[in-house]
């Protein structure tokens, strides 16, 4: 049974395929591994660097320009004790460093680390995390902190309980924070204490311990408008130091149909880029709703709404916009023909957003002859191109079953290459579901890095393969409503996920869809 891996040994692994038919998995022909080289990360089991002890469970991982990784690890062996045995940890296969560990003193502080969560990784290894802390003082109300710093260490930015910069009042709680300009940490916080009501209490800070500054708060006046932010989303940020955000409205002629908004900018030149009521580009009508905005290097957003409007109806009233600030163009609006389709669009999920202007999305159809086993698909290109990439019911690539459920949003980078989660069924599959990984490649083919219930070889020595039996998969989707930038997928189209087998063991692998060395 082939393994998931460049292939060298396909002659050695060949006579396993008679294999497959018995199995109720289904059958991988060989060309589906071609062009894609995997390299094993690290592995539970593997000793843990920094400490005595080896990794005994794997969070989810990220990746960045330059296909370093940052996880959150679990330990077990010599020196370990206490609830929550993790920390965190950066850098390539052969040169891992330990960030953080639970336990261990934070920089500046009388406390320790407690709980880290997934960080943010820039392409100079800049990190930065929301977590917990623990020991003598620590209490429910100032455990929650952020923490920025590098592999030689973090520094504590922000604590719930301590005073929030800009205001007299203290912080009671974080979203996970993003790396901005010159790798500073912004992060959406709520308020508490002195002067905070319900009208002013949440807000958006930027910067390093010495340098942190509120840079947005709830009841200032809202750009484009004559009222105020009424309240505010979690900011998608790029590394340029522009933000894009949703926020609700308060004030002069605030009602219903118009108050929320979206903006998007750097923080002291803020643009209004649509509104509720307000007339939506490349239509009749108006935005009735919207939802969160992905932000790109090049300051576009995307974003899906709805519309309003006399000719509006369930079959023509959602679509994808993308661009800045007085170019917004619509995309893809239901009812229009979805490309390598003949049936039209019938609604969409939020898309996500490339560097150099290409998107990827998940979206219905409607239309004549349509089913519950083909209603689904993943659209992806430039926006003048989308190019339909996996439809529920066609065959999966590297299997003989169809796609059935697509499991996550997909993700995609500046060269245009997106990757996703789908499960299969069908012909040689169980009625179990089987999830799987897909990319597609520079050459625009779509293949199959990992499958569940087959073979997946995490040796890196082609003479000596190790093939475990894949149990999940996992990958950190693109969510703009915590960051910018694509944690799993990089521009040299390196792909980044966790893999847990039957054996109980796991590992990070990343997967080259771009042929960079």
């Amino acid at each position: 049974m082939p393994s998931f891996r460049l292939i060298n040994r396909l002659g050695m692994l060949a006579g396993l395929f008679t294999l497959v038919g018995a199995t109720g998995i289904p059958a991988l022909p060989t060309a589906a591994y071609a062009q894609i080289e995997i390299t094993t990360v690290v592995l539970t089991g593997d000793p843990a660097p920094g400490t005595d002890a080896r990794f005994r469970g794997l969070g989810v991982p990220v990746i960045n320009a330059h296909g370093q990784t940052a996880f959150v690890g679990f330990l077990a062996g010599s020196g370990v004790d206490g609830p929550y045995n993790g920390g965190l940890w950066s850098g390539s296969k052969d040169a891992l460093r330990l960030v953080a560990r639970a336990g261990e003193a934070v920089p500046g502080t009388e406390v320790r680390y407690g709980f880290i969560g997934t960080p943010d990784l820039s392409a100079t290894e800049a990190i930065a995390v929301r977590g917990f802390v623990e020991g003598e003082g620590v209490t429910r109300s100032n455990s929650e902190s952020i923490w920025s710093g590098t592999t030689d260490g973090f520094t504590l930015v922000a604590r719930e309980g301590n005073r929030a910069p800009g205001t007299e009042a203290r912080f009671t709680e974080f979203f996970p924070p993003a790396l901005s300009r010159a790798d500073q940490p912004v992060f959406w916080g709520k308020l508490a204490g002195a002067g905070v009501t319900a009208h002013n209490d949440e807000g958006i800070w930027s910067g390093s311990e010495d340098s942190l500054r509120l840079v947005i708060r709830e009841g200032d006046p809202a750009p484009g408008t004559e009222a105020r932010y009424g309240s505010l989303s979690s900011p998608a940020v790029n590394h340029a130091g522009q933000f894009a955000f949703r926020g609700a409205l308060t004030g002069p002629g605030v009602d219903s149909d118009n108050q929320r908004g979206m903006w998007v900018g750097f923080p002291d030149a803020l643009q209004l880029v649509a509104r509720w009521g307000a007339a939506a580009p490349g239509t009749e009508a108006v935005f009735d709703t919207f939802g969160v905005p992905m932000l790109n290097e090049n300051g576009q957003i995307a974003f899906v709404g709805s519309l309003r409007g006399e000719r509006m109806d369930a079959s023509n009233n959602t679509g994808i916009w993308m661009g800045t600030p007085g170019m917004l163009e619509l995309v893809a609006q239901s009812g229009q023909d979805a490309p390598g389709t003949d049936l039209p669009y019938r609604g969409f999920l939020a898309p996500v957003l490339g560097d150099a202007g290409q998107l990827a999305f998940i979206a219905g159809l409607g239309g004549d002859g349509i089913t519950d086993r083909s209603q689904f698909g993943i659209w992806a290109g430039p926006p003048d191109s989308l190019r339909l990439i996996a439809r529920r019911g066609d065959t999966a690539p590297g299997t003989n079953a169809q796609f059935d459920l697509f499991l996550t949003t997909p993700v995609v980078n500046a060269a245009g290459q997106a990757a996703f989660l789908a499960s299969i069924k069908g012909v040689g599959a169980t009625e179990e579901l089987h999830p799987g990984l897909w990319g597609v490649t520079r050459e625009g083919d779509v293949k199959l890095i990992a499958l569940k219930g087959q073979p997946f070889d995490v040796s890196d020595d082609p003479h000596r393969p190790d093939l475990r039996t894949v149990e999940s998969i996992k990958l950190m989707p693109s969510n703009a409503a915590v960051r910018g930038m694509f944690n799993a997928f990089n521009n040299q189209g390196q792909i980044t996920f966790r893999l847990t087998f039957t054996n109980n063991t796991a590992g990070i692998f990343i997967a080259n869809l771009g042929g960079v060395p």
